[in-house]
């Protein structure tokens, strides 16, 4: 009997400390999780209290700008009071005022659009603003088969606005039926070619001769938040384009009664970016709202250009869904260059946001963004004396150069 008690408590003890180790194990896991659940409500507070000093940054910077936005308008008020009772010479709409009246701009509606019947029959009347030498608005409306009825282009540089009349006189050979002389005559005078001129009374005085705008096309400067610029945000004066634009889409927004649509492209500054430069991007998103990042490189681009766009003719849903149908292979680099240039090859291999076509080892098939200006940082030696990612070789001069401008264009899709 003895030996059967003693046989009966060895498996009760067992059985306790069983319960005691598995009951020591919950409380381990219950002070781990106790530990997680601690460490990452001081993680939130940590990024609320970063969040709000950003809100507070972002706050103050504004309230700077708008504070010496009201010391201008004031000025210029008072000299246009002193010029209007003779105490000096008249005062003619500058930017250095006109363009202060126009930052009173609000956020643009950004509900889907679509043309009437009516709008298509008579034709597109195109507004492009820094229209610089592509002119891809119109383009885009000419290759999607619309009539244009009306053009009108602003850019306030001489040179640009030269290459613009050769350009459009090659479309018209390309699209004879649809770009008539009538659409193009005074193309460049319908509006002042500085943007900060473009005041409400030039806006209304262009819907009045030449009807409403039906698609308006704007890439304002990014210097402000390039990568290749002084990233100073909204501290930058060139920043004060982004406003002039949004005050006129406000203005054909609330004074037309036809529908507008707007195709808007600016400079991708990249993840990892200032602190101005992020504020400057969120001011724009609060403006326009959310942006669509795009490589031309995927739509069949031989030059890498990764920009931000926003538009009002497609859902986000049906723009995510459709932008996969469109993206097209990049043709072959070499049907481009020619016979007596031969690119690099490439020094690290595409990743996105770039397309992903350059591989390490292979030949070269996309070439780095091309700009407007000559000997940019990838078209120019490097400063070891290696040739830059975007030079080409001479085999006839044996030397490295940078590609020639009828090469580029072709890169670009403009030839």
């Amino acid at each position: 009997d003895v030996q059967g008690t003693s046989d009966n408590q060895i498996p009760e003890e067992e059985e306790e400390e069983e319960k005691e180790e598995e009951n020591q194990n919950e409380m381990e896991v219950d002070q781990q999780r106790a530990r997680h659940q601690l460490a990452a409500l001081r993680q939130r507070e940590v990024n609320l209290k970063c969040g709000r000093r950003r809100d507070a940054a972002l706050a103050e910077e504004l309230q700077a700008v708008v504070a010496s936005h009201q010391t201008r308008r004031e000025n210029a008020t008072l000299r246009l009071k002193q010029a209007q009772v003779g105490h000096q010479s008249p005062i003619h709409p500058t930017s250095s005022w006109v363009g202060d009246t126009m930052y009173n701009a609000s956020p643009i509606s950004t509900s889907i659009q679509r043309w009437t019947p009516e709008t298509k029959d008579r034709g597109l009347h195109v507004l492009e603003l820094f229209g610089g030498i592509g002119l891809g608005v119109l383009r885009s409306a000419l290759a999607s088969g619309h009539q244009i009825r009306c053009y009108t282009y602003v850019d306030k540089d001489d040179v640009s606005r030269r290459i613009a009349s050769a350009v459009l006189r090659k479309l018209q050979i390309q699209f004879p039926d649809q770009l008539p002389d009538a659409a193009l005559l005074g193309f460049e005078n319908r509006l002042p070619q500085n943007v900060d001129q473009c005041s409400p009374t030039f806006l209304t005085n262009l819907v009045s001769r030449h009807g409403p705008v039906d698609l308006l096309g704007a890439s304002w400067e990014c210097q402000s938040v390039s990568r290749a610029g002084y990233r100073q945000g909204i501290q930058d004066p060139r920043f004060r384009f982004f406003f002039n634009m949004v005050s006129i889409i406000n203005f054909f927004q609330r004074e037309q009664l036809s529908p507008l649509i707007y195709i808007l492209e600016n400079t991708y500054p990249g993840e990892r970016c200032t602190t101005a430069v992020q504020n400057a991007q969120n001011l724009v998103q609060g403006f326009l709202g959310a942006p669509v990042l795009l490589d031309a490189a995927d739509m069949g681009s031989v030059a890498h250009r990764v920009r931000l766009y926003w538009q009002n003719f497609l859902t986000p849903e049906l723009l995510h869904t459709a932008m996969p149908k469109m993206m097209i292979p990049s043709p072959t680099l070499r049907w481009i260059l020619g016979p007596h240039h031969v690119p690099t090859k490439p020094g690290h291999t595409d990743e996105r946001p770039f397309a992903p076509w350059n591989v390490v080892g292979q030949a070269r098939i996309c070439m780095p963004t091309v700009v407007s200006y000559m000997r940019s940082n990838a078209y120019r030696k490097k400063p070891n004396g290696e040739p830059g990612e975007g030079e080409v070789f001479n085999l006839a001069r044996e030397e490295w150069e940078e590609p020639n401008c009828q090469e580029k264009e072709q890169m670009m899709g403009y030839m």
